[in-house]
């Protein structure tokens, strides 16, 4: 039987730079591979598209042991993704790259999720916005994140520490305090509860 996994000969013919370990399935697409760099022990699942089309050198980047969930699209876009170590970035996520999207490590991101990184001008008068333009924003997600299933970030936002945003909301500027987030545009709703020893929580388990 086929494996379902690119094979290493293959994986080089696209020109993209990738670590040790890792597992790609062979329906990704790769577009512009010489500008993407895949970490070591990641895995990338069935339909992903790496749009790494840009003018810079490494316009997608994927830390070490991240996990790509089904049908995420990465598209630089002219600028870029950078994806840190150990994330998990569930089904159908969509994130550009146009004015620079940074997401760092440890950062979970639910279903459906869309990351974007430029505005339409959207002016009134008689030029269609079609033909109106955009202007690039960038988009900055620190270390232990936690966004909810199809959670929205506009162009501009800084997402700091320690927060977790609620399924459905829409981030638009600057998520300072950690606790949760929820509704549109997000608000702080509450800290975080302290962790407790009656809690009785399964470890994850992000196998292959």
């Amino acid at each position: 039987m086929l494996s379902r996994w690119f094979e290493r000969r293959n994986l080089a013919r696209s020109g993209v730079h990738y670590g040790h370990g890792c597992l790609i399935d062979r329906s990704v697409i790769f577009r512009d591979g010489t500008r993407i760099e895949i970490g070591d022990e990641c895995e990338i699942k069935r339909n992903c598209l790496l749009d790494g089309r840009s003018h810079h050198a490494r316009s997608i980047k994927i830390g070490a042991s991240s996990r790509v969930k089904d049908s995420v699209a990465f598209m630089a876009y002219h600028g870029y993704v950078h994806i840190g170590a150990n994330c998990i970035i569930q089904r159908g996520t969509s994130i550009f790259g146009h004015g620079g999207t940074v997401i760092g490590d440890g950062v979970i991101i639910g279903a459906n999720v869309i990351v974007a990184a430029a505005d339409y001008a959207l002016k009134s008068g008689e030029t269609p916005f079609v033909e109106q333009g955009y202007a690039s924003k960038p988009v900055r997600i620190e270390n232990n994140v936690f966004l909810g299933s199809g959670v929205i970030i506009m162009p501009g936002s800084l997402i700091s520490e320690g927060v977790v945003v609620g399924a459905n909301s829409v981030v638009s500027g600057s998520l300072n305090r950690s606790g949760l987030y929820v509704g549109a545009p997000a608000r702080f709703k509450r800290p975080l509860l302290a962790p407790s020893g009656s809690d009785e929580f399964m470890q994850p388990s992000w196998g292959r």
